[in-house]
Order: C-alpha cells, then sequence, then structure tokens
C-alpha cells in the first residue's frame, strides 16, 4: 500500500491524467447549475410589425435571480427588410407589459414613445438610412417629492417642463 506521501510525489503528467475524468463529469454539472441559478433571463412576450422599411420586434425580458430579486426589461430591435442582422435600438427597466408605440413619422424616420420607465439602457438615434425620435415620458420612479420639485420648478421658470 502507497503512503499518502509518495501519492503526492507523483509526476505532474500523471496527476493531470487523473484529473481529466473528473473535469469531464464535474465541470458540466457545475456549469449547469450556475447558469440555472444565475441566468434566468426569459424572453416573456414578443411583437413584431413592419415600419418605414424595417422590421421591429418588441420583446419584453423576465430575470429573477431568486430570493426576490428580479428584472424586468423590454427591448426593441430593427430589421431592415430583407435582411437578417437585427440591432438593438432601444432597451429599458420597466414594469410588466409596459409597451412603447412606434409610429412611421416620414418614409425614413419613426418616433418611438412610451410614458414612464424606470431605467434606460439603449436608445440609438438612427441606423443606416432610419431616423428614430423619442419620447419618453418620465425616466425613473416618480414619487411625491418629485412631483413637487416638478411644479415648484415649472412656477419658478414660468414655463412647463
Amino acid at each position: 500500500m502507497r503512503k499518502l506521501s509518495q501519492i503526492f510525489r507523483a509526476h505532474p503528467g500523471q496527476i493531470i491524467i487523473g484529473l481529466i475524468p473528473i473535469a469531464v463529469v464535474v465541470l458540466p454539472i457545475v456549469y449547469f447549475f450556475l447558469d440555472t441559478m444565475f441566468n434566468s433571463c426569459k424572453p416573456d412576450t414578443e411583437r413584431t410589425f413592419n415600419l418605414a422599411g424595417y422590421k421591429f420586434e418588441i420583446k419584453n425580458t423576465f430575470c429573477d435571480y431568486g430570493m426576490g430579486v428580479s428584472d424586468y426589461y423590454t427591448s426593441v430591435y430593427a430589421t431592415k427588410l430583407g435582411q437578417q442582422k437585427s440591432v438593438l435600438v432601444f432597451e429599458y427597466y420597466s414594469q410588466p407589459e409596459n409597451w412603447p408605440t412606434i409610429v412611421a413619422t416620414g418614409a425614413q424616420a419613426v418616433e418611438i414613445s412610451i410614458g414612464q420607465i424606470d431605467t434606460l439602457r439603449e436608445a440609438k438615434t438612427g441606423l443606416d438610412d432610419l431616423s428614430i425620435i423619442y419620447k419618453i415620458g418620465v425616466i425613473g420612479q416618480v414619487t411625491p417629492d418629485r412631483k413637487e420639485q416638478a411644479a415648484r420648478d415649472e412656477t419658478r421658470s414660468g414655463r412647463p417642463r
């Protein structure tokens, strides 16, 4: 029977060869566990339509990180008709089912509007030949303090904000 000191004096090549079967079995299990635990984002709903020579896809995604922590965000992708590559043009955190409205304002222009979002992540102002205009009512939580501050600012400046 070998002594423990003899096992640890093994050639480095022997140790590596001995660890390969363990790595082949254990690493995929660890990867699956961590991916399931930390990457739990799932597309929830989706809408698709054509405007101004582009196909627009709106996707709502729900991410549940466990222990009561979750995110809900909406992404808008644009793909030029006849092409495959889609581009993220607008993305924001918001409440579930808070859909933006997208309307064509010209042959090569669209307007994306939404009342309130929590956090803005992405807002491209245009693509190759497409102009994008945004109308976002409020970014962030509207609290009574913010409403009062907005009213005071409006009164001081003499013009609505």
